[in-house]
């Protein structure tokens, strides 16, 4: 599942956020945040994320 952000005002700049979640072997799921600030030609990683049942 992929979600993208409209642009918006970041410290002066215009960026783009898209938040990206992977289904991962044995029931986790990986979210993997990313930010723009060249209209989507590079992206930076803001945080990437793993989880998984409590057991």
């Amino acid at each position: 599942m992929h979600f993208k952000s409209r642009p918006f005002a970041n410290n002066g700049k215009t960026s783009i956020r898209t938040i990206t979640f992977f289904k991962l072997a044995d029931g986790k799921v990986r979210q993997l945040g990313e930010i723009s600030n060249d209209d989507g030609k590079t992206w930076t990683t803001e945080y990437d994320l793993e989880y998984r049942q409590k057991k």
